[in-house]
């Protein structure tokens, strides 16, 4: 189902069975760019017919990383984006979290009160590497893809190898630094402190302009919406008035 449908653009959403990670699937003429790639034989199929794919990566977690390997094999001239530090992480078991998937998954399920056979699922997962990146950056990078522009913007908060995508200047990809929960910001890289100092004042800049949000995981939504969500802590709140 398309999200979006502007004039010859349309996005689409693809989530993994296993976690609810989402891929967002740009489409226009015969070109593609996929957010996220996650293991989704639907997924496959939609891009077995497109002639050029680009991928952004929004950070190196596994859930977010586990399709690329086999869309890589489907399409050998796969051209990825990401940070020179996903780029790094995501060649690592440890940094991509693939070796942490039992624990992960666990909790997950814990949490949503869902029974489920978490043997089987790290199964299927396994643990994995990716190959770097073909284009990365470190702070920001803006490039044309057919007749719109993205914007690739460093963040910090829930993970030092983050970003986020601006399509057009109006479609945000926010992969896990803006979701409908609260970010988060305890695991390997993320930073409680840079979340408030650095994402939030930079994202709550963009609420006027930016019309949807697509995160990670979740629907899409607003960015004061998303942003609502977290309570800032006391320490903060001095800083976010002079924002």
């Amino acid at each position: 189902m398309d999200l979006v449908t502007d004039q010859n653009l349309k996005i689409q959403r693809y989530t993994w069975d296993i976690i609810d990670t989402n891929t967002y699937l740009v489409l226009e003429e015969n070109k593609a760019l996929v957010i996220d790639p996650v293991d989704s034989a639907d997924l496959f199929e939609a891009i077995n017919a497109v002639d050029q794919i680009d991928v952004i990566l929004t950070h190196s977690h596994f859930d977010h990383i586990c399709g690329l390997n086999k869309l890589r094999s489907i399409k050998h001239d796969v051209r990825v984006i990401a940070t020179s530090e996903c780029s790094v992480n995501i060649g690592s078991i440890y940094r991509n979290m693939s070796s942490a998937a039992e624990a992960f998954l666990t909790f997950y399920y814990q949490n949503k009160g869902i029974e489920a056979d978490i043997s089987s699922m790290v199964a299927r997962i396994g643990t994995f590497t990716c190959e770097p990146a073909d284009m990365t950056f470190d702070e920001n990078m803006e490039f044309a893809w057919c007749n719109h522009s993205f914007e690739l913007i460093r963040c910090f908060g829930h993970s030092n190898d983050s970003l986020i995508a601006l399509l057009d200047g109006k479609y945000l990809f926010s992969g896990d630094t803006l979701l409908n929960i609260p970010t988060t910001t305890r695991f390997i890289g993320g930073s409680t402190a840079k979340f408030w100092d650095k994402d939030y004042p930079m994202l709550k800049g963009m609420s006027s302009s930016v019309e949807i949000v697509f995160p990670g995981h979740g629907e899409a939504g607003s960015i004061s919406d998303m942003l609502s969500v977290n309570v800032m802590p006391e320490r903060y709140r001095g800083k976010d008035s002079k924002n």
